[in-house]
């Protein structure tokens, strides 16, 4: 029998192989993919438990394993950001990484035991495993696989990370400003694994989202298995939960809300729900706000001291951990203080699921001691949140434009912005961070896309019919703790909608924690009421009739912009509408009890639900425009991807990219070159730099060129409209400096995640000798001419021929590739 440790070494031996033999890159991308999850997790469980040896007694393997991998991930990234800032000849990443793999491989044997899975545990685990299995592959399909054309599928916001990755990989340059405001992360793993092992990103976007899938299960799991007692609930809240959710390559944000559920989990290990629980919430509570304040705390410190701190931080509570007195409180402080660096977001996440683990058991705790007298008043209480969240969403609904502060909230929002992030929402209207996230119309907006209003309706139709006695007599719940535990939930639930549609910046983004809650609640509702067989069987109908019905209506009422979209969907919504009409019959007295009929039906209904609204709301992730009739549905194509290539193998890394905002942005994510202008997407672009240079472009294809077009980019450039391209060439200059003399010199402090000074040096001037590529076609020729509606599908023609004769008259050196005209501008 080969054992599980042995598992993880031959898969660990065999993302080596594409680092020493030359094969395609898919098949480079599927051999190391593993390494994504065991090299982080092996090196977490070194540093975390090598010393002692042993996890605390409290906490799971599951939940030993999560923390582990999210500190070495953490470890992993830290240690290559240390190199990049303090060597000016940064350390080849095969060294660096063959020594973390090591420790990878060390950590693993040290804590094989994890691995050991008790008899009792294989079923549900097995249980799990074919759900999440079944639900990853709906998944697939739906978000990835029709509406791409391998290799070809959108990048969206993942276009900002190739192209750091491509720079890394040619130039070793881990460019602080790719992440902006987050430690590298998809950055430095797509860039490490094309230089040592030839995976294309974006073939790897292909294959990451299935291998990193057990991480979003692992912590959803291990979450329902401290909120709920029940090993049936746990599977079925958990499935309801992950049908919900969406499956891609996870970026910064869904690093920190997993290591937030992760924590929610400690937090919630060993509930009990009486007077001795109550003082160990407020224990682990009070650890929380430790491990808060140790990771703001890191993220202030100059790099050096943060990075010692870290690791010293790390082996103290890895030490503290092995004890059963300390055990849990100090994997709560540890694993707080290392999510808070990989998304601003992570700090709402903490408090706000912090507040909801310490009200949870508060509810429930009142509802035992105060029995029937309280849990009434929960439930007019529940009422009136109801009540409150569906006229806030009627408000909501009724404002008109230009009326973004529905509540009247936003001066008291200033108040938590202004000392924390230097915010202010008067100036929303301009500000790139704060614009995209805030106001009730948008938080009404992501809301209704990440919970299901099936679930949101049953939980509410359920609960509220609790208010009348003979509805609780018949068909309530059958244990006042199964009805506490509802209650809490629900009414948690409605209290965590109403702070969401506030409208307070991002905090849609907590939405996850919304989709939680409710699913805990509805698995209650499905598996501890006194229904009868014959309303068991009337739901199972009706739950399949109203998936049936969802699926039909999209395609009756949806309007003309959604129509290409349910055209590629159509085949898995077929096959979802059949196995809806079918599933009352085929599982009827075969699973047992009848809940999990019912249930298995209402996962299935949640994933038609949930591909119906990706499908329906799909429109809005394209800016509305008609995608093309056939091909992947992408900002670029096939000819696309030759035209990278061919640009790649003419350049040497160095050179700046000049057209429109779609190509810079493309060419940047297939070659590592610098775009002329930055931004974190297509929409934020800084509007008087686009003119200046549309006004600059519109000049070079005249009959009159500017003279001085060099010295008009080189100023442009000089203006800052492009901090990648500032920290990039004076990285590697004619005298290459390190990191931190770079940020140093641009102004930027040399912390975790840099911040700006003030204090802007002459390491942005452009060098003598810099090469631009000033690239023009079809889709650049429309911009010139209308800069307001940039195309975001691909689109193809022949320039005119007085543009290119124009530009073959400035331009002696330039390249013409299909309908592409790429001319070279070397500044002397």
């Amino acid at each position: 029998m080969i054992r599980p440790v042995a598992i993880v070494a031959l898969l660990l031996l065999a993302g080596i192989l594409p680092a020493v033999w030359s094969i395609s890159s898919l098949a480079a991308a599927l051999l190391t993919a593993p390494a994504l999850l065991l090299v982080p997790t092996g090196l977490g469980l070194a540093a975390t438990y090598g010393i002692s040896g042993r996890r605390p007694a409290d906490l799971t393997a599951l939940q030993a394993l999560l923390l582990a991998y999210f500190v070495g991930l953490f470890l992993f990234i830290l240690l290559f950001v240390a190199s990049e800032r303090f060597l000016a000849e940064p350390l080849r990443p095969g060294v660096l990484t063959g020594g973390i793999w090591v420790v990878a491989l060390a950590g693993w044997w040290r804590m094989r035991a994890l691995l050991a899975v008790p008899g009792e545990a294989v079923r549900p685990l097995l249980i799990v495993a074919v759900i999440a299995g079944l639900l990853v592959a709906v998944r697939y399909a739906t978000t990835i696989v029709i509406y791409s054309d391998f290799p070809v599928l959108d990048l969206f916001q993942r276009i900002q990370f190739h192209g750091g990755a491509w720079e890394f990989a040619r130039n070793l340059t881990l460019n602080p400003f790719v992440a902006s405001s987050y430690i590298p992360f998809q950055q430095l793993q797509l860039g490490l694994f094309l230089r040592l092992t030839g995976v294309d990103p974006l073939v790897a976007e292909w294959v990451w989202p299935l291998v990193m899938a057990p991480l979003q299960i692992g912590a959803f799991y291990a979450f329902f298995s401290g909120l709920l007692p029940q090993r049936r609930a746990r599977i079925l809240a958990f499935a309801v939960a992950f049908a919900q959710c969406g499956l891609s390559n996870p970026t910064n944000g869904t690093i920190a809300e997993l290591a937030s559920i992760t924590v929610l989990s400690i937090l919630l290990a060993g509930t009990r729900h009486d007077e001795m629980h109550a003082k160990a919430i407020a224990l682990r509570l009070l650890a929380l706000v430790i491990g808060i304040a140790i990771g703001l705390t890191l993220m202030k410190l100059p790099l050096a001291g943060a990075g010692l701190a870290s690791f010293a931080m790390i082996l103290l509570f890895g030490i503290l951990m092995a004890g059963a007195r300390y055990g849990l409180l100090a994997a709560i402080t540890l694993l707080a203080a290392v999510a808070l660096p990989f998304h601003r977001g992570a700090l709402l996440f903490l408090v706000l699921g912090g507040a909801t683990v310490a009200a949870y058991g508060y509810l429930v705790l009142v509802q035992q001691y105060g029995g029937e007298k309280v849990r009434s008043f929960l439930r007019g209480l529940l009422i009136a949140a109801m009540a409150v969240a569906a006229a806030m969403t009627v408000r909501i609904l009724l404002l008109r434009e230009g009326q973004p502060d529905a509540f009247g909230l936003w001066s008291f929002f200033d108040l938590l912005l202004m000392p924390l992030a230097g915010k202010s929402l008067s100036v929303v209207a301009v500000d790139g961070d704060l614009a995209p996230g805030a106001g009730s119309r948008i938080a009404l907006f992501e809301l209704v896309r990440a919970v299901s209003p099936l679930v949101v309706g049953v939980v509410t139709a359920y609960t509220a019919l609790l208010s009348f006695p003979p509805f609780r007599r018949r068909w309530g719940f059958s244990r006042d703790e199964d009805e506490a535990r509802a209650l809490s939930l629900a009414l948690l639930f409605f209290g965590l909608v109403i702070v969401i549609l506030t409208g307070f910046p991002f905090i849609h983004r907590a939405s996850f924690l919304a989709i939680l809650l409710v699913s805990g609640a509805i698995a209650h509702i499905f598996l501890s009421t006194r229904f009868d067989a014959f309303a068991s069987r009337l739901l199972a109908f009706a739950l399949a009739a109203y998936g049936i019905v969802v699926v039909a209506a999209v395609y009756v009422v949806a309007p003309p912009g959604v129509q290409p979209y349910l055209e590629r969907a159509l085949p898995v919504f077929a096959v979802l509408g059949i196995a809806l009409a079918a599933m009352p019959f085929i599982v009827r007295g075969r699973l047992k009890p009848w809940n999990w009929r019912n249930g298995a039906i209402l996962v299935l209904v949640i994933t038609a639900e949930t591909a119906a609204s990706n499908t329906y709301f799909k429109r809005y992730a394209f800016s509305s425009q008609i995608p093309p009739s056939s091909g992947a549905l992408a900002s670029f194509d096939e000819r696309d991807l030759a035209l990278a290539r061919f640009v790649a193998d003419r350049t040497n890394g160095a050179e700046i990219l000049v057209s429109d905002p779609k190509m810079m942005a493309f060419l940047r994510a297939r070659t590592g070159l610098y775009p002329f202008l930055a931004s974190s997407n297509l929409g934020t672009v800084d509007v008087a730099a686009s003119e200046e240079l549309v006004s600059l472009l519109n000049t070079t294809i005249s009959e009159r060129p500017d003279p001085q077009l060099c010295g008009k980019l080189a100023a442009m450039l000089e203006a800052g409209n492009s901090a990648i391209y500032s920290y990039g060439a004076a990285r590697h200059g004619m005298s290459p400096q390190s990191g931190e003399s770079v940020l140093d010199a641009l102004g930027y402090d040399n912390r975790m995640v840099p911040s700006y000074n003030g204090q802007l040096a002459a390491a942005s001037n452009v060098a003598m000798g810099q090469r631009f590529l000033i690239i023009f076609d079809r889709t650049t020729m429309d911009w010139l001419g209308d800069p307001k509606d940039l195309r975001y599908f691909p689109v193809h023609g022949p320039l005119p021929s007085r543009v290119i004769a124009n530009l073959d008259r400035t331009f002696p050196v330039h390249h013409v590739f299909q309908d592409t005209y790429i001319a070279e501008l070397e500044c002397k």
